[in-house]
C-alpha cells in the first residue's frame, strides 16, 4: 500500500478525508490571466527594446479589450470569475491580512479576502496606464495616442 501525504496536494482541497481536484477558474478567465501576461510584456519589450511604437500602441489596444471583457466578466460570468464572489468588504481584508503571519491553511477557493482587493487594485492601474496610452500626446515625436486631440496637448504631454 502505498504511503499518502499527511496534507493534500496545493490545490486539492480536503473534505472530510478525500482530496477534491477543482478547477478554480473557467476557461475565459485563464485565458484573459495569459494573454495579459503576454500584452504586457510585449508592451513593454516593443519600447524598451525594440523601439516599435505601433507595436506597443496594438498591445495597449489589446489590454483595452481584456481589460474591459473582465470588467463585463466580472459581473456576467462564471461563479468564481464574478467581483461579488472573491471581492469583500475592506474589513474582511484586513482581518486576513493580520493572520498573513500565522502558518494556517488558507481555507478560501480563488482569491482570499485581501487577494480580491489587490486584483480590483491591478485592474484599475491597468486601466488607468492603457487610459494614460490613450491620451498621450509626446511633442518631441510624431507619436501620439488615439484620442490626444480631444484632450489637448497640455493634458496629453
Amino acid at each position: 500500500m502505498a504511503n499518502r501525504p499527511s496534507q493534500p496536494p496545493r490545490g486539492m482541497p480536503q473534505r472530510q478525508g478525500m482530496w477534491l481536484p477543482m478547477r478554480v477558474w473557467d476557461g475565459p478567465v485563464r485565458l484573459f490571466h495569459w494573454v495579459l501576461v503576454a500584452m504586457v510584456l510585449t508592451s513593454w519589450v516593443s519600447v524598451e527594446f525594440v523601439g516599435n511604437m505601433r507595436v506597443h500602441m496594438l498591445a495597449g489596444e489589446a489590454l483595452l479589450v481584456l481589460l474591459l471583457f473582465r470588467l463585463v466578466w466580472g459581473f456576467v460570468g462564471s461563479d468564481t470569475a464574478r467581483f461579488g464572489r472573491f471581492l469583500k468588504s475592506p474589513v474582511a481584508a484586513l482581518r486576513h491580512l493580520m493572520h498573513f503571519g500565522r502558518r494556517e491553511p488558507d481555507m478560501v477557493v480563488g482569491h482570499n479576502e485581501a487577494g480580491g482587493w489587490m486584483v480590483l487594485v491591478l485592474l484599475l492601474v491597468l486601466l488607468a496606464q492603457v487610459a494614460t496610452g490613450l491620451i498621450a500626446n509626446n511633442e518631441d515625436s510624431f507619436v501620439e495616442g488615439p484620442l490626444a486631440r480631444l484632450v489637448g496637448s497640455e493634458w496629453g504631454a
